[in-house]
């Protein structure tokens, strides 16, 4: 699943977004009118107030969903089938919740299986076009990053050594120079930096996402291929997998740091955040800390 999805500024926009869409929409088009809520005996101000507190009741709820998403998604790694079947139970966790609020309430007296149906129907119905409408924003905003960091690229490449005789393979390189080149899954030679200047490789989707330092900045291309093919590639570089979704160059690993949240690597660079080490390869990690390689 890619990151942005539950990056926390773009979950909070969301969560706002959404709040702010469905208190409108549902306030000015009174859609559902009769079947979403009672309006027998309530006022046009009544139904506003009642509006406010469901629509904010849900985007309580959503939050503490993403942010148990975000957890799991760290430690663990979460697929985007995993993010559309968690989409869903926070679906019916909301509907829920709307439910027992009208079940119990005394102005209200559909029986919980007529009202619990129609809400599982109406809550994917409002929060739909606010949802379709921030991820093409998300989206299109995560394009323009990539773009921009192949214009960087193009614009200041890396590094490179003069090409090697034609009797080195792709990936050795001349005495005392460690150079690692990146093909696709095509086969096609994409990037080629020093070792000593690649930080780690993220993956991203059905892409992986390489970042390594230029001049004083920290550059990222994104590159189509599989973290197995990556992590085949970059073992013998002295790179370790400390994540299903994260390969480290261990050559930049300060620190070995544990939390609540769990173990984190510190790559020493301040514009790198830290990386999340999770149980799988934890002992691993800890192996090459103990154990240089």
């Amino acid at each position: 699943m890619p990151d942005y999805l539950i990056d926390r500024n773009n979950v909070i926009s969301y969560l706002i977004f959404v709040a702010f869409f469905s208190i409108i929409f549902i306030n000015i088009f009174t859609p559902f009118q009769g079947a979403w809520y009672n309006t027998e005996s309530a006022s046009r101000y009544d139904l506003f107030l009642f509006t406010v507190f469901l629509v904010l009741g849900g985007v309580v709820v959503l939050g503490l969903s993403r942010w148990l998403m975000s957890f799991i998604h760290r430690k663990y790694g979460i697929t985007i089938v995993q993010y559309f079947s968690w989409i869903v139970l926070e679906v019916i966790l909301i509907a829920t919740c709307y439910t027992c609020g009208c079940y119990f309430s005394p102005k209200d007296a559909r029986p919980f299986s007529e009202i619990f149906t129609r809400a599982v129907l109406y809550v994917p119905l409002i929060m739909l076009i606010p949802t379709i409408i921030t991820y093409l924003y998300l989206g299109i905003k995560e394009r323009d990053k990539t773009i921009d960091s192949l214009l960087a690229l193009k614009n200041d490449p890396p590094e490179i050594e003069a090409e090697p005789d034609a009797g080195v393979k792709s990936n050795e390189s001349p005495e005392n120079v460690d150079i690692i080149n990146f093909f696709d899954e095509k086969k096609e030679l994409k990037l080629s930096v020093k070792t000593e200047y690649i930080y780690y490789v993220e993956a991203f989707d059905n892409y992986v996402q390489i970042y390594y330092s230029t001049k004083d900045e920290i550059a990222r291309f994104t590159l189509r291929s599989s973290m197995k093919k990556q992590e085949e590639l970059l073992t013998p570089h002295g790179f370790v997998r400390c994540h299903r979704s994260y390969i480290v160059n261990f050559a930049k690993v300060t620190l070995l740091r544990k939390d609540k949240d769990g173990p984190y690597l510190d790559l020493g660079n301040k514009d790198i955040p830290e990386i999340p080490v999770s149980k799988t390869y934890l002992d691993k990690v800890t192996s090459h800390l103990t154990y240089p390689r």
